[in-house]
């Protein structure tokens, strides 16, 4: 008896725990950001403010051609880092004359791609850079090639 009282008393407690941390919390919000580009660079960067709240992964992945991203307060401090494939290498797969499946990258002139974080007020910039072909870049980001920084005005 004494057993199942604590138990009771246990899982009461676990439920209205959750029950507090699954409440939608008034101030969340989202930025999205999208990025225009012209031959491989940065035209043009819009932003806006939405309600919600992203669920960010633990653990960052970063490979060869993809675009890396900052997003910077003020105070030079970085607030979010990632990384997204770059939009204008896009790969299509076709039927040889034999049957057998081959692919092709074709690289447009003009694409776009969107960056999605939780809105932090203290943003101020993004940066941008192009990870390079070949070998793991995380711990050599001095080696990534800047392609642009924008000014984001939350205020």
């Amino acid at each position: 008896m004494k057993l199942l009282l604590i138990s009771a008393v246990l899982l009461l407690i676990n439920n209205s725990c959750f029950g507090v941390v699954a409440e939608k919390n008034e101030t969340d919000k989202i930025i999205y950001i999208k990025v225009k580009l012209i031959e491989g660079k940065p035209s043009e960067i819009n932003y806006e403010i939405l309600e919600g709240k992203i669920k960010t992964p633990k653990v960052q992945t970063f490979n060869p051609n993809d675009i890396y991203y900052e997003l910077i307060s003020s105070d030079e401090t970085l607030i979010f880092e990632g990384s997204v494939s770059d939009p204008s290498i896009q790969k299509y797969e076709y039927t040889g004359d034999n049957g057998e499946i081959k692919s092709v990258e074709v690289k447009q002139d003009t694409s776009e791609f969107v960056v999605r974080t939780n809105c932090n007020e203290k943003i101020s910039k993004i940066n941008l850079f192009k990870i390079p072909a070949g070998g793991s870049l995380k711990k050599s980001k001095e080696k990534y090639m800047p392609l642009g920084s924008f000014k984001i005005n939350l205020n």
